[in-house]
Formats: C-alpha cells, sequence, structure tokens
C-alpha cells in the first residue's frame, strides 16, 4: 500500500494523503477490519505529522481502529493498534480505556503485553498522578522483556520510565533510566529510541546544571530528529536548543531554535512562552508582548491545554519582574491555582504553576501564600527550572526575602551564585547578583553596601555583555542607592 511505504519513508504528509484517498475510496461494503486498517495507518500518519499538541484526531482515529478490530473478532490486530509506541499525550483520550481492555486481550508473558504495559504506565503516571502503578506497570514489562531477551522492548520501558520518572521530578532516576534506554537504543540501532533518550538526558542536565552535557545530547537528537521527520519531535528539538542558548545568554541562537520550533509548530505554548522571556530579557518589549499576544490569543484560548496554562501562569510573572507588567497577573493566578486543583497533576505540571503563583504571591506581599509556594519548592533548591531559565535557589531567595527572612534568603542567594556560576547560566547569575544585591541594601551596614556595591559590579558586566537593558536599568537605580 502506497500509505505504508510513505510512512517507512517518513513522508508523513503524503502518507496522510493516501490514506485519506483510500477511505474516500472504500466501497460501502467494506469489512470492519478493512475499515479498521485504514483508520489505524491514517493515525500512526497523523502522529508523524501534527503538532505535539494537536493529535486529537490520530487518538480517535486509533481507539476507533482498535473497537473495530475487536468487532471483528481480530484481538491480535486490537492490541498492535493501542500497542505500538506513542508520542507524549497531554491531550485529554479515551486510549487508556482501550489499552486496559488490550491487556485482557493479549497473553500476560508475551512482548505485546510488555508493550502495553509501557503505555499503560505512562498514562498512570503522566495523566493520573500515580508513580506508583506507573513503576509497577515498568517494572513488569522490564520482567517481560528480559525472560524473552527482547532489548528493544527493554529499552522502550526504560525510556518511558525514564520521562514519568521527569515528570515526577525524580532527576536521578530519568537520567539512569535514560542512559540505559540510550545505550539499548545504540545497541539495537534504533534512532527513534536513541532521539528520545538523548532529549531526556539532556533536560534533566539543564536541571543539574550541566549545558555542554545538554549540548552534547540534543545535538544527538536533533540530528536523528532530522532523518525522522516527526513534526512533534523535531519542533521539541528545537524549543530545547532555544533553551539551552536562553540559559547560556546566547540570544542570537535561542531565537533562531524558537524561529525554527514555530515554523514547525506556530502554537507551541512553551516556544511562544520562552520566546516573550528572550525578548524581555534584553528590552525588546514590543516583540516580547507579541508572543504573548499569540499565546493568549482569545481564539486558542478555549483549547487551552494542560501545557498553555502551565505557560500562562509561570511565564506572565516572570516576565512581568523584567518589565514591571503586572495588568495578566490575575489571569496567570486563575490558571495556576486550576492547575494545582487538579487531582491527577504530576509534580511537573505542579512545578510550573507552583513558580507563577509563588511569584505573584511575593508581588502582591501575601506571606501566607508565599510560605506555601516557598515550603513546596524548596524540595528543588539547587536545580534549575530548565523550560524557564530560572535557577530555584534565586526563586527561593526571592520569595524568602519577601517573606522578611533575610537569613534564608541570603543563604539561598548564594548557593544560586555558585549553582550558575559553575553551570555558566549567566543571565541568572547576573539576575541573581542583583537581587542579592537589593536584600543586602534592606537595611543596610557599611559591610553589607560594600558586598552589594561589588555584587551590582559583577551583575552590571554581564548584563552589559549580554545587552540584557531592563537589568542594566534596575542596577542602576540600584546603584543610585548606594549612593544616597
Amino acid at each position: 500500500m502506497t500509505g505504508e511505504r510513505a510512512l517507512a519513508a517518513h513522508a508523513y504528509d503524503e502518507a496522510i494523503g493516501h490514506f485519506e484517498n483510500a477511505r474516500e475510496a472504500t466501497p460501502s461494503n467494506a469489512t470492519e477490519a478493512e475499515t479498521a486498517n485504514l483508520l489505524f495507518g491514517l493515525a500512526r500518519a497523523e502522529l508523524g505529522a501534527r503538532e505535539l499538541f494537536d493529535v486529537g484526531h490520530a487518538l480517535e482515529y486509533l481507539c476507533q481502529a482498535f473497537d473495530l478490530f475487536v468487532d471483528a473478532d481480530e484481538p491480535q490486530k486490537a492490541v498492535e493498534v493501542v500497542a505500538q509506541p506513542l508520542p507524549p499525550v497531554y491531550e485529554t483520550t479515551e486510549l487508556p480505556e482501550r489499552i486496559a481492555r488490550a491487556l485482557e486481550l493479549a497473553d500476560t508473558v508475551s512482548l505485546e503485553h510488555g508493550r502495553l504495559l509501557v503505555n499503560a504506565g505512562w498514562f498512570a503516571g503522566t495523566h493520573e498522578a500515580d508513580y506508583d502503578r506507573a513503576r509497577d506497570a515498568f517494572e513488569r514489562s522490564l520482567s517481560i522483556a528480559r525472560n524473552l531477551g527482547d532489548t528493544s522492548l527493554e529499552g522502550r520501558a526504560l525510556l518511558s520510565s525514564s520521562q514519568v520518572d521527569y515528570w515526577h521530578l525524580d532527576w536521578q532516576g530519568c537520567w539512569e533510566n535514560g542512559l540505559k534506554a540510550a545505550e539499548l537504543a545504540a545497541r539495537n540501532r534504533d534512532q527513534h529510541g536513541d532521539m528520545l533518550a538523548s532529549e531526556w538526558i539532556a533536560r534533566v542536565a539543564l536541571v543539574r546544571g550541566e549545558p555542554r552535557q545538554a549540548r552534547a545530547q540534543m545535538a544527538t537528537a536533533l540530528e536523528l530528529a532530522e532523518k525522522l521527520r516527526e513534526r512533534s519531535w523535531l519542533g521539541t528539538t528545537h524549543v530545547m536548543g532555544a533553551i539551552v542558548s536562553m540559559l547560556e545568554g546566547d540570544w542570537a541562537a535561542a531565537r533562531g531554535f524558537s524561529d525554527r520550533g514555530l515554523a514547525l509548530q506556530p502554537r507551541e505554548p512553551r516556544n511562544l512562552a520562552i520566546r516573550a522571556l528572550i525578548e524581555a530579557q534584553v528590552g525588546g518589549s514590543a516583540s516580547s508582548d507579541a508572543y504573548l499576544e499569540r499565546l493568549l490569543d482569545p481564539a486558542r484560548r478555549s483549547a487551552w491545554g494542560q501545557w498553555d496554562r502551565a505557560a500562562v501562569a509561570s511565564f506572565i510573572p516572570l516576565i512581568g519582574r523584567l518589565t514591571g507588567e503586572t495588568t495578566s497577573y490575575d489571569l496567570a493566578g486563575a490558571e495556576g491555582n486550576a492547575a494545582l486543583a487538579s487531582s491527577a497533576a504530576p509534580f511537573q505540571r505542579e512545578l510550573w504553576p507552583r513558580i507563577g503563583l509563588g511569584l505573584i504571591a511575593s508581588h502582591r506581599n501575601d506571606p501566607d501564600a508565599t510560605s506555601d509556594h516557598y515550603a513546596w519548592l524548596k524540595q528543588q533548591q539547587g536545580t534549575a527550572v530548565m523550560g524557564l531559565g530560572l535557577a530555584v535557589d534565586r526563586l527561593l531567595g526571592i520569595l524568602a526575602s519577601s517573606m522578611g527572612d533575610h537569613g534564608a534568603a541570603a543563604q539561598h542567594f548564594d548557593d544560586s551564585l555558585g549553582f550558575c556560576s559553575r553551570a555558566g547560566y549567566h543571565p541568572e547569575l547576573a539576575w541573581t547578583a542583583s537581587d542579592y544585591a537589593q536584600l543586602l541594601l534592606e537595611p543596610s551596614t557599611p559591610a553589607a553596601r560594600d558586598r552589594a556595591r561589588d555584587l551590582l559590579d559583577s551583575s552590571l558586566e554581564t548584563a552589559r555583555e549580554l545587552e540584557m537593558h531592563p537589568l542594566i536599568e534596575r542596577i542602576s537605580g540600584q546603584r543610585e542607592a548606594l549612593r544616597a
């Protein structure tokens, strides 16, 4: 079939055309199995061609194909439909119910059962926030893989386990499982597995403050993504490239990655928000506003998914600290509180809203709310929130300062200075120095003023080198306060 050949060649748009033409030409007396085969092919093509947050139709086709194969009394084909590797699914879907049904159809010691357990574990960990159930599914899948000597299934289980570890902020688990998955993918010449493992390893490297490792892994992921030509993953690797460059202060490179990612996925909420932050860092308020407007477009709001809401909740307050613009804080707060109210939110989906809500509470001098978010976020000290370009210790310093705990704030700022200096996260290093100097000015002693002066000199040098105009302006005001 021409559609299958196009899929094999990673020509996903072409494959969609072939499968859609075949559906239109299907006679009314076609069997359920024939219709299911076309839907299965179309779903796979859609998953390769569509944006990461626009795979709803593909998921519906998979469910329909599964049901038709069951009705046609072809359980093996039904199992195949929902046992195949899936991209991260952030939309509401009935696919987990089909996977549960397929687990009843497949032999419990078969490879098919192991593959189903991988998908079941991923949904349990990310959609239901049930980390224990997810890990149990992965362990059972790994047991099947090792008993049957199937390293492909073993690598796939480790890879999905790594992703769920990430969602639950288990950085060490994500790192270890990602490295094991990458090793098996290389051994099996599994380009898709190698691409995904490299990306998740890169994410944890950035969290841990190891951008050189992240760059090496992202180079591998990008090379493979360009070969495989899956729109969602190619777009995501460009977003990751933008994040690495943003953390290091290479704005030109960050913009380039962002542009290429937006060309592939124009509505990608993380990229729109990251780009708005990049422009705000260098004082491009008009450009920053333009990207925020695309993110906040009322025509899109009714279709917002979890990442849209997380981006709104976190980036608006972050950008507000740069620009002084707080008119959208109510919207950000509402989206953040809605995210926290979800009983099925894994910790990663709670992290971004907590950051935004903490900054809003600090800005509004709400000590109780600030203290609540501070206590939750403290578990992440010594890391960076890579998608936000933020050192957690700096954030904790800001929150502790607003709570009146200057001793804790000073310690957090010291920790942030060390972390950002070691990592080479130059923009965060400069902002930390400015925030620390502000703390030392309130109240001030001669020794504190001397320390503040040194911090501001260091911060200004970096800010000028990176052309961070909002920070330069802030430092100017702080130096005036020092001279007063």
